[in-house]
């Protein structure tokens, strides 16, 4: 009877432990199941979060973009308009051009000294250019150049100045269908020049009469 009583607790404890022991392999096991495995929803919840926020930004920027571009559009297109489409039998083609572009390359039109009498640089004016031939063969240009600030009296004052000094030209003053012009005249050519509130118009020809026409048909 006394071994009996000796033996007994002996096997309750080995019972024990070895239940305990499936519990500790259990619960060691248990953490690594929960962890999340690559590509799962959670591990794939950020990725998903950041294209989203980026493409959030990217239409919200569009709207901008668009209406720079359609601000940029509607002002070339209001200065195109003051070009007529045709001076006599002559049509014209209209188009937009870039402001410093057009300074460098057009040299005769004494943009430089203009701008710089004005306190004024080549990124303050928008231009619209257009150009045609005659029946005969005489080719006409009409520019209209926006400088944003000025006024008419001192654009044309600024160009008769400028185009003064420049050699194997005449300058003078005169008046075209009612409108106050300034004519540069060389072997050439007839430059007319004429303002309305802040645009200068430019018109040339080898042909004198048709530069008259082109200034009579500007608004």
């Amino acid at each position: 009877m006394t071994k009996t009583r000796l033996f007994a607790p002996t096997l309750f404890v080995t019972a024990a432990l070895a239940l305990a022991a499936c519990t500790t392999t259990g619960a060691s096991g248990s953490p690594a199941a929960s962890a999340p495995a690559p590509g799962s929803a959670e591990t794939s919840a950020a990725p998903s979060t950041d294209a989203s926020a980026s493409a959030s930004a990217d239409a919200s920027a569009s709207p901008s973009a668009s209406a720079a571009a359609s601000a940029d559009s509607g002002g070339a297109g209001d200065l195109a308009a003051k070009i007529p489409a045709t001076v006599g039998d002559v049509e014209l083609s209209v188009s937009s051009t870039d402001g410093e572009a057009y300074v460098r390359a057009n040299v005769n039109r004494q943009l430089s000294p203009i701008l710089t009498a004005l306190n004024k640089t080549p990124t303050d004016i928008n231009v619209a250019t257009a150009t045609g031939s005659a029946v005969g063969g005489a080719t006409l240009f009409i520019d209209a150049v926006q400088v944003t600030g000025a006024d008419a009296e001192a654009l044309v004052t600024a160009f008769q100045t400028a185009a003064e000094a420049s050699p194997g030209t005449t300058v003078e003053a005169a008046d075209v269908g009612g409108k106050s012009v300034v004519k540069a005249t060389t072997t050439s050519y007839t430059l007319a020049v004429y303002a309305s509130g802040d645009t200068l118009f430019y018109v040339q020809s080898p042909n004198a009469e048709l530069v008259d026409q082109a200034i009579a048909a500007l608004p």
